[in-house]
């Protein structure tokens, strides 16, 4: 009796230990995804567009699961949510110019388990008050060689983003005259959808045209993105543009309304 005792004592003092083993692993492994998700966000848009990247705030909250679970499972099906605020990217560093990309807000999500995999798989991005500015061309930047903005430059990692939703945005056309003003194109909401990598994506965007003002809803497709010249990346689609007030213009005067290809 004393004997089965014991035994069953150093099962049960076996049984804590490992579990108080697993969780202080657990707890140490998930203290390190949100510095590695920081990392590896900052040098794939450092690397792909060779720009100083500037991250105001990262944060990354993981799962309502035990810590217990996500070690056993290895973060499989776990998805974790990434918010960051105030990022911008300026072109080699440049600061004569505004930042080539700028937002005020991002999010995604990310399955823990397969944050190590290549290619790395990120289901849906959400981007909130995005800037995007576009010297003349002639001034124009060319961005890290190849020909899908899924390939970091310089090695071997992929990235493959499905789902992308851009809100509130703002793409600005400057002038090569720097007391002109910028032509300046609001996007209201612009959904992007990959089908794999090196392809064309799906797109449905609304936005508002300057001149003549006037509102644009347009679906088709965009792409690959031409890194050496982001302005020649294929683009068609089906658009409807509406109300467009034509009184901008000297001597005429009146609504207009198109649909078309």
């Amino acid at each position: 009796m004393i004997r089965k005792r014991k035994s069953l004592i150093r099962i049960a003092v076996a049984t804590m230990l490992g579990i108080v083993a697993l969780s202080v692993t657990a707890s140490i492994l998930a203290r390190r995804f949100e510095p590695y998700i920081r990392e590896q966000t900052i040098e794939y848009l450092r690397k792909r567009f060779d720009s100083d990247v500037e991250l105001t705030a990262l944060r990354v909250h993981l799962p309502k699961t035990s810590l217990l679970r996500l070690l056993l499972t290895k973060g499989r099906g776990a998805l974790a949510h990434v918010e960051g605020e105030g990022i911008s990217l300026r072109y080699k560093g440049r600061r004569d110019v505004p930042p080539m990309f700028a937002m005020k807000k991002f999010r995604f999500e990310v399955d823990l388990g397969k944050l190590f995999d290549t290619p790395q798989t990120v289901q849906s991005v959400l981007l909130e008050g995005m800037e995007i500015s576009i010297p003349p061309k002639g001034e124009r930047p060319e961005l890290s060689a190849g020909s899908s903005p899924e390939k970091t430059s310089g090695s071997q990692t992929w990235v493959l983003i499905k789902d992308v939703t851009i809100q509130d945005a703002r793409l600005l056309l400057l002038p090569k005259s720097r007391n002109k003003v910028p032509l300046e194109f609001f996007i209201h909401d612009l959904r992007l959808n990959s089908a794999g990598m090196g392809v064309a994506m799906r797109y449905k965007a609304a936005l508002t045209n300057p001149r003549p003002p006037g509102a644009i809803h347009a679906v088709g497709s965009f792409g690959p993105w031409n890194a050496e010249e982001p302005g020649d990346t294929p683009l068609s689609g089906d658009y409807t543009f509406e109300k467009a007030d034509l009184g901008v213009f000297t001597g005429i005067a009146g609504i207009l309304n198109s649909t078309g290809h």
